[in-house]
């Protein structure tokens, strides 16, 4: 700003900046960025064996449905549903149990640590352009410029710079003659603004997604939170069933349902039919899912009991 302005020919032949050309460059790379977790979770979510679009949408028009038959009609499908899976998954060599167990959940999980990580990067990005190349938390500096007064100043986006001219003349028509002055870029400052929200913005991204990542992860790893979440959507009048005590135990039953029907998966699924559909709707497929277990569990008892 105080500095002379050098003469006309002092740059001629060195390299020189062209401005406003890559910022939209680098929005193009944060949007991609931000679709990465997504492509991820949508190319390993339908080789997993169980189609979550599906069940949700079965959740649905089981909600919207106001005919008894069609609401059964969805109660079956989604059984059939979800016994086709866990059957096939029941299948696999014992080897790959804990892989074919947590399939769905870990991906899941994994997806969400890439959404976190994505966020970093492009805060750590985002920070090097407004910081002059050096980690230093811009936004801190920012809101401190702002309380004592101070202007902030980024290399990155300068507000000023030096333009080279022509001005032709009588007498000098061909080649004119040659000035540098001192020249404004108005637009840096738009782009340093943007810049600064998405600072921001990105703070508040992190700290969404390490959170809703912890709280994914808690809820679907803990067995004890599990059993209490299937539990509690699981209709009273199926506990109180006297033939159903008579062949087995409840609690023994309840525990095999949660941990070697269900399993992690299942439950996973389970939970984001309430979080997308509602609770109701949930009690009842898991009550179903729930009956239509006792019922197998009972046939196999009494057919091996028969058998010997």
């Amino acid at each position: 700003m105080n500095q002379q302005i050098p003469e006309t020919n002092f740059y001629e032949g060195k390299p020189q900046l062209r401005y406003y050309q890559w910022a939209p460059f680098i929005f193009i790379v944060f949007a991609f960025m931000c679709q990465l977790p997504r492509l991820f979770w949508r190319s390993n979510n339908e080789t997993c064996g169980l189609n979550l679009q599906n069940v949700i949408e079965i959740g649905e028009i089981y909600h919207n449905a106001e005919e008894r038959e069609k609401r059964d009609d969805q109660i079956k499908l989604i059984t059939i549903h979800f016994n086709r899976y866990f059957n096939f998954k029941n299948r696999q060599k014992k080897g790959f149990n804990i892989f074919w167990t947590k399939s769905l959940t870990m991906t899941y999980l994994f997806t969400k640590l890439l959404y976190s990580l994505n966020a970093v990067a492009q805060f750590l990005i985002t920070d090097l352009l407004l910081s002059n190349g050096k980690l230093k938390l811009y936004g801190i500096t920012l809101l401190r410029n702002l309380i004592t007064g101070a202007s902030p100043d980024s290399g990155f986006f300068p507000g000023q710079t030096l333009c080279d001219f022509n001005v032709r003349k009588i007498g000098m028509e061909k080649f004119g003659q040659n000035y540098t002055a001192q020249c404004v870029l108005s637009v840096n400052f738009y782009l340093q603004a943007i810049f600064s929200f998405y600072w921001f913005w990105l703070v508040f991204v992190i700290f969404y997604n390490c959170s809703n990542t912890s709280y994914w992860m808690y809820h679907l790893l803990s067995k004890t939170n599990s059993r209490y979440y299937v539990r509690k959507h699981i209709r009273r009048e199926l506990f109180l069933n006297s033939q159903s005590q008579e062949n087995c135990n409840e609690k023994e039953m309840m525990n095999n349902f949660i941990n070697q029907y269900l399993k992690t998966d299942g439950i996973f699924a389970l939970r984001l039919m309430s979080k997308n559909v509602s609770d109701i709707v949930l009690t009842d497929f898991i009550s179903a899912l729930y009956e239509n277990y006792k019922i197998m569990e009972i046939a196999k008892k009494t057919e091996s009991s028969s058998i010997l």
